[in-house]
């Protein structure tokens, strides 16, 4: 097991989560990862800290905890498998919540020679646009038709 003070530190690191759940999302999943490995970086922004979950419902709350958990079981599975193991976890506010979890795709495909797919959300009127689209594709070097 890790040593009580590497604990602490994560536990100090999330205690600047709203209370909703989310932490203890985050230190089931980050135990994980450290019992498997995988090195991580946890990005918290101040806007994310001050936010008042109290203004969504309950159902919401849950349905955000749902959402980082899955997120980062995908993300676990994926680079459990990789040489390079290591997730970045961004939690901020722009409009809205948003959850980044990052992971190094292309040794993923070259290791499993697997065809990976994005899904792309578009908004009207925030992002759906062709420049848009273009600016995501070159984000993630990646070839998209349009």
């Amino acid at each position: 097991n890790e040593p009580i003070s590497e604990n602490k530190l994560i536990r100090k690191e999330l205690s600047k989560l709203p209370t909703n759940g989310l932490s203890g999302i985050l230190y089931t999943k980050i135990l994980l990862m450290k019992e498997k490995d995988i090195e991580y970086e946890l990005d918290i922004s101040n806007t994310f800290r001050i936010l008042d979950f109290n203004k969504y419902n309950s159902s919401t709350s849950l349905d955000i905890c749902n959402i980082l958990g899955v997120f980062l079981d995908n993300a676990i599975e994926y680079v459990d498998i990789l040489e390079e193991k290591y997730i970045i976890i961004e939690l901020y506010v722009e409009d809205d919540i948003c959850i980044s979890i990052t992971n190094p795709i292309k040794e993923y495909i070259n290791v499993t020679n697997r065809r990976v797919t994005f899904e792309y959300i578009m908004l009207d009127s925030v992002n759906d646009t062709y420049e848009c689209a273009k600016e995501l594709s070159q984000k993630f070097n990646l070839n998209i038709q349009v």
